[in-house]
């Protein structure tokens, strides 16, 4: 019966030890990650921020991975080097790495979890930086963010512009989700509307096409004539 009590009590500590031996690494990553949770709460809101900023967000969460790799925190340092990539001079190499590592990153935690709408659309920002006129795998990550976030808000006017920018490596299927993607999007939100009619001034071809895909709209065809009259 002793012998029982000690092997339990042996057992108890093994399985302790290793709790704590798996939890110890994920808590030192999550002090290591904290110098950036003040960039990315500017980066949800919509904020702008400072290269240096950027850079104490980018090293924390360097840190954090090398520790516990996560898809959030993959996410999140692909988008921190983004931002800096697009604050640096396009001549600097130092951008050219960034977007390369921001690519990566991105890359790594989207296949870890691929339902992440943002991620996607910030790996098809990246590509439109690096090869602009490589439409196909702007279009892949966009229509991958569409599927995986129809609905959510802020991503709405970014990767519409940027499906309309490139939307002759559209597929015919692809086509279809994203007209139906504008038509929810232009009935839900005047704000979204009047944000999408300023982009779009002097866009004939995006004009056009716009006004086909409310073409069976009353009420939306109503909307967007009243918006091109101001």
């Amino acid at each position: 019966m002793r012998r029982a009590r000690w092997l339990v009590g042996a057992l108890n500590t093994v399985i302790g030890g290793s709790l704590l031996f798996l939890a110890v690494p994920r808590t030192i990553a999550s002090w290591e990650a904290m110098p950036a949770s003040s960039a990315l709460a500017k980066v949800n809101n919509a904020k702008e921020l400072t290269a240096t900023e950027l850079r104490v967000g980018i090293v924390g969460l360097q840190r954090s991975v090398a520790l516990n790799v996560s898809d959030a925190s993959l996410i999140d340092l692909g988008t921190l080097e983004l931002l800096l990539a697009q604050q640096t001079p396009v001549n600097d190499p130092m951008r050219t790495q960034l977007l390369k590592t921001s690519e990566l990153h991105l890359f790594r935690g989207l296949a870890a979890n691929p339902a992440n709408g943002f991620g996607w659309y910030r790996l098809a920002q990246v590509r439109q930086l690096q090869h602009p006129l490589n439409g196909r795998p702007i279009v892949v990550a966009l229509t991958q963010s569409l599927d995986m976030a129809p609905n959510m808000r802020p991503l709405w006017l970014g990767r519409t512009l940027g499906l309309m920018a490139y939307r002759q490596f559209l597929t015919p299927d692809e086509t279809d989700a994203f007209v139906s993607s504008l038509r929810t999007s232009w009935l839900a939100d005047g704000r979204f509307r009047s944000q999408l009619i300023r982009s779009w001034q002097g866009n004939e071809g995006a004009l056009a096409f716009l006004n086909k895909v409310l073409a069976n709209d009353l009420e939306a065809r109503q909307q967007l004539n009243e918006l091109l009259a101001r």
